[in-house]
């Protein structure tokens, strides 16, 4: 590129900016675009805003208020005063938006499709997102092939693949031990890493602890990090009766978010999940922190960790 050249500016558009695989993802991204032009789009705060400012990329906050239309127009508004060329979306309801209140612009839409609940939406609204995004990216070749399957082949010639954007630089630090494992030195670490919601089924690993207990297996802890959103509290409930039931509570710990996964994952022993997922982002991590992990045989992750 001459100096003479205009930069592409690429927006990152996000909703609230809370602690979850796809916003971490980006986080990593961001922590690592000094050779491009970016800014980061999100309408609400949450935990990880101070991480973001940190980040090595602009913040552009478009509070919804005042209802859709005028969130709509002041969202349109900024993209049109901050020159944006790309602007790369990472869920549907957002191209959603962006698809509606950019008609007229010469604005270029990327979607990044991160789960298989889009497979449920409805045609119109299937048709209208793949219609306004230049580009759709997948997380894996499986989740890519089952939307072209069920949508249209005529998909695949916007589709790729993008497996991750993970900073691999943060699991090559040695940290201390995280206090959750402070004074557990002498029991088998077990760490889980995701937010408790439907796709991930804990009541299985659960499962699983209560029969290695029962077996006489006792040196052992399981340690599920990740957040809880309101909508999904009744699993939360539901594991901690389940986890009383089988009188395990002091060997399963709901430890909530953190910001230091990096140091819990190298001092745990072994990393597992249960999920139907479409990449596995914190599988790929572990991985990289050199813990053996314990997953799912399906074929998405086995994609992932490639047997």
């Amino acid at each position: 590129m001459n100096s003479e050249q205009k930069k592409i500016k690429v927006a990152f558009v996000l909703g609230a900016l809370n602690c979850g695989g796809m916003e971490h993802l980006i986080l990593d991204v961001c922590r690592n675009a000094n050779n491009f032009d970016c800014i980061c789009i999100y309408r609400n705060e949450g935990n990880l805003s101070s991480s973001f400012r940190e980040a090595n990329i602009g913040m552009l906050y478009v509070p919804r208020k005042g209802g859709l239309l005028r969130y709509m127009w002041q969202l349109r508004k900024a993209i049109m005063n901050q020159q944006i060329d790309i602007l790369h979306s990472q869920t549907a309801s957002n191209t959603l938006l962006l698809g509606l209140c950019l008609i007229g612009c010469k604005k270029r839409i990327v979607t990044t499709i991160h789960s298989f609940s889009f497979l449920n939406a409805s045609e119109l609204y299937k048709r209208f997102v793949f219609a306004v995004s230049e580009k759709v990216l997948f997380v894996s070749n499986y989740q890519m092939n089952m939307y072209i399957k069920k949508y249209s082949s005529k998909l695949r010639k916007k589709c790729s693949v993008l497996y991750n954007g993970i900073d691999s630089s943060k699991f090559e630090k040695n940290y201390e031990i995280p206090d959750i494992y402070q004074g557990a030195s002498d029991i088998i670490k077990l760490c889980v890493v995701g937010n408790i919601r439907g796709a991930r089924t804990y009541d299985v690993i659960i499962e699983a602890i209560h029969r290695l207990v029962t077996e006489g297996l006792v040196n052992i802890g399981l340690y599920i990090i990740g957040n809880t959103p309101k909508e999904e509290q009744h699993l939360l409930d539901y594991y901690t009766c389940t986890c009383k039931k089988y009188r395990i509570e002091d060997v399963v710990h709901f430890v909530g978010s953190r910001n230091d996964v990096p140091a819990i994952l190298q001092h745990s022993d072994i990393y597992i999940m249960s999920s139907i997922e479409t990449f596995g982002i914190s599988i790929v991590e572990a991985m990289m922190s050199g813990v053996p992990v314990i997953v799912n045989d399906f074929d998405v992750i086995r994609e992932v960790t490639v047997e």
